[in-house]
């Protein structure tokens, strides 16, 4: 397992099941988090039903982005006693990067909605929605917490303009996927076999507009939150470190995916290293 992985896991073992955990965890007050279902209403258009997961987080606290970088909990959304659904896909807004002086992670504060779109089995029946959700509470430590979240959707039902519109501006925060064009390049590659660590030196075009890039690579392998070095003309490089699994010769063939912040746009960007 490579070390930050297994980093990450003690972590969680720690605040999980660790003798100290509990003690812990009752010398705090655990904050309030609330969290709801949104619903657009109205009948499921082409991609099923609109709906949205809000979490409203308390000051001071944060929650993390599906990839939550170097230490945290990944949100886990469970969907599977839902009723005439066939599909769920859940959006995950751009989030911010946070460094706490030791591990740099992605995150959300304040107000998040995730967005959702549920395709039904049948269109013209309403849909019996629960959500479980897992999330990490996390301040100076980091906290599981949970949620059980209900809802009918019912085609008949008229359309919320406020709640459509408020998940339709998180939803503008997703990042699009882009397969073709010159965002990102790759301008270097270094792996050695016998630490079984490697380095990608990217290039992200920024006319002024970039606010941050992000990797995401499949387990077993970890990419590390990329680390601005410089700039090369209208391009900002970034260097990327990656673990690799016991075993690993090269990079080559590895599929990775970037993840490009703009002022008003963000797009993920899969990229395959020869």
């Amino acid at each position: 397992m490579p070390v930050v992985a297994a980093c990450r896991a003690l972590v969680a073992s720690l605040l999980l099941i660790g003798p100290a955990a509990p003690a812990l965890a009752a010398s705090m007050t655990m904050p309030e988090a609330r969290t709801a279902l949104l619903l657009a209403g109205g009948p499921p258009g082409a991609d099923g039903y609109v709906a949205g997961i809000a979490i409203d987080l308390p000051a001071g606290w944060h929650t993390y982005w599906s990839n939550p970088g170097d230490a945290g909990i990944p949100p886990v959304i469970d969907t599977a006693a839902s009723a005439n659904v066939a599909a769920v896909a859940v959006g995950y807004p751009a989030p911010r990067r946070y460094s706490d002086g030791v591990s740099t992670s992605m995150i959300y504060e304040g107000r998040v909605v995730l967005p959702l779109r549920i395709k039904p089995r049948d269109p013209d029946d309403p849909v019996n929605l629960r959500v479980e959700l897992s999330y990490g509470l996390c301040a100076e430590i980091c906290l599981p917490a949970s949620a059980s979240l209900t809802a009918r959707l019912d085609p008949r039902v008229r359309p919320d303009a406020v709640a459509a519109g408020e998940i339709a501006a998180f939803q503008a925060k997703v990042p699009r996927l882009e397969v073709a064009g010159d965002r990102l390049a790759v301008r270097a590659v270094a792996f050695d076999a016998t630490k079984r660590t490697g380095t990608l030196t990217i290039a992200a075009r920024d006319g002024g507009d970039l606010v941050d890039l992000f990797a995401t690579i499949a387990s077993p392998w970890y990419a590390g939150p990329p680390m601005a070095r410089g700039h090369d003309g209208d391009r900002t490089l970034f260097d990327v470190a990656v673990e690799a699994p016991r075993g690993a010769t090269s990079l080559a063939g590895l599929p990775l995916t970037l993840t490009w912040i703009g002022r008003k746009d963000a797009y993920d960007i899969p990229l395959h290293l020869d």
